[in-house]
């Protein structure tokens, strides 16, 4: 009897010892569901509010614990690429400020440096499309391959008011921030690099070229960055971007962001450029590096920009834009503004510089260019994804395609590439801002076939969307 009882007894702890276990693990499982394992990094999911954006839009904002076991310190921004998704949609990042008056977000702390081995908490946000669709947030090392994703429930969240909100913002107005103004305000100068190239940009594997720009930032922290390379003026430019300035950084400028615009012809989105001169080794000097991707079409491009007017006695030749010493240098020893088109206003006796006349000799054509708005976009599509021998066309194929010849812009040789250069447009009737900008290279002796080519005022990607599969019908018909 005793002993029936001792093993009964024994029976029953074993029993509460293992429904103990198992609640533990279940525990342990519910809290392993909010850790991700990046590779060298941590991320532990602490919860999430809904809040208002800068735009009045509701956005879920997430805190995260972000642990660094590397060997060297890491921000959360340079470390960790984060998608949220809702109803099949990825959801756009959100400005939600702290403080209007410092002009304060919560990814603030997204910026700063974590010691190995240390751990910070930092928010993210994004704009909610609805207030009761599932989110799937997923989490990957920025280079690397690990991931991990999170599901979240927004109907369960709080809402919550961020320091200042429902007040007018007032703008700054102190020295400090007259500096940082005044710091990125201006004009610049520098060169930019294509690298990770394919599709039809595959053969301009590490070109790079002089490029040219104005930085416009008013006293509410937004404004505009326009660049031109040599292919391009600042009339009709190569990059107009929506930015935004914040004082948050790793160094005294703060941080420049894109907010929309153009770079060529792909759309730029919030956060596409997140530009931090103080990462850069060299004072005075600011990287943007980017993306490009229309289809098959990409490549990874770095732009190195300098104040207008500075000497670059600092970095090797080797290092230095093509036309530094030859059309740079010349300017600035002359106390020129910079021009609106690189290669222009080169002092007598500059150097070995090209040259650019708008009355070349030879036929360039006296052509007006005006097509039709879907003439222009049909062409653009039939030169980017239905023409597989695109630079091998010549002037007179591009014109005898769009049935006009071409509006002529400028013809230049270019000392940089060895080889003469003709640019032409060809225009909507609809709307002039609306063009193809074609850049043909002088291969054979008066033979000029397409070296380049780009959109102006309209959507590659709409137009293909569009206009591919009738394109591609057309083509089939003309053989």
């Amino acid at each position: 009897m005793k002993q029936t009882k001792t093993k009964t007894l024994c029976l029953l702890l074993a029993a509460l010892m293992l429904l103990s276990s198992l609640t533990a693990c279940g525990k342990d499982k519910e809290k392993d569901s909010n850790l991700i394992q990046l590779g060298d990094y941590e991320l532990l999911y602490k919860g999430a509010c809904i809040m208002e954006d800068s735009d009045g839009n509701d956005a879920i904002v997430l805190s995260l614990d972000f642990t660094n076991n590397s060997k060297e310190n890491a921000s959360y921004l340079w470390s960790v690429d984060e998608t949220l998704m809702q109803n099949g949609t990825e959801l756009e990042v959100a400005t939600v400020y702290t403080d209007y008056n410092t002009f304060t977000t919560v990814i603030e702390n997204q910026f700063e440096e974590v010691a190995p081995g240390a751990t910070l908490e930092v928010q993210t946000a994004f704009v909610l499309n609805n207030a009761s669709g599932e989110i799937e947030a997923t989490f990957e090392e920025l280079l690397g391959s690990k991931s991990g994703t999170i599901t979240i429930d927004p109907s369960t969240l709080t809402r919550e008011t961020g320091v200042n909100a429902g007040t007018e913002p007032t703008l700054p107005s102190t020295t400090a921030d007259d500096a940082l103004l005044e710091w990125w305000n201006g004009e610049w100068y520098g060169w930019w690099k294509m690298t990770d190239c394919s599709g039809s940009y595959e053969s301009m594997e590490g070109q790079w070229w002089d490029i040219c720009g104005v930085i416009e930032i008013d006293e509410d922290r937004t404004g505009t960055v326009t660049l031109w390379d040599e292919d391009y003026t600042k009339d009709e430019a190569m990059v107009s971007a929506a930015v935004s300035l914040s004082d948050t950084g790793t160094g005294e400028h703060g941080t420049l962001t894109s907010e929309g615009g153009w770079f060529t012809d792909v759309a730029l989105a919030h956060a596409d450029w997140i530009v931090d001169p103080g990462l850069q080794e060299l004072a005075d000097i600011i990287c943007i590096d980017g993306r490009y991707e229309n289809g098959d079409d990409t490549y990874r491009y770095e732009i190195y920009l300098r104040p207008w007017g500075l000497y670059w006695d600092d970095v090797e030749e080797e290092n230095r834009p093509y036309l530094y010493a030859d059309w740079y240098l010349p300017l600035i020893d002359a106390g020129k503004s910079m021009p609106d088109s690189i290669g222009a206003d080169a002092p007598a006796g500059s150097g070995n510089m090209g040259t650019t006349t708008s009355n070349p000799g030879g036929d360039t054509s006296d052509g007006d260019g005006i097509v039709t708005e879907e003439q222009v976009q049909k062409g653009y599509v039939w030169m980017n994804e239905v023409n597989k021998n695109i630079f091998d066309a010549t002037y007179d194929d591009i014109a005898a395609y769009f049935g006009v010849k071409g509006r002529f812009v400028k013809e230049e040789y270019s000392d940089h590439m060895k080889a003469n250069y003709r640019y032409y447009k060809w225009i909507s009737e609809d709307d002039e801002s609306h063009f193809i900008y074609v850049n043909f290279k002088e291969n054979v002796s008066g033979v000029y076939t397409v070296s380049g080519f780009n959109t102006s005022g309209f959507s590659g990607k709409e137009a293909i969307a569009r206009y591919l599969d009738t394109v591609k019908e057309e083509a089939a018909e003309a053989n």
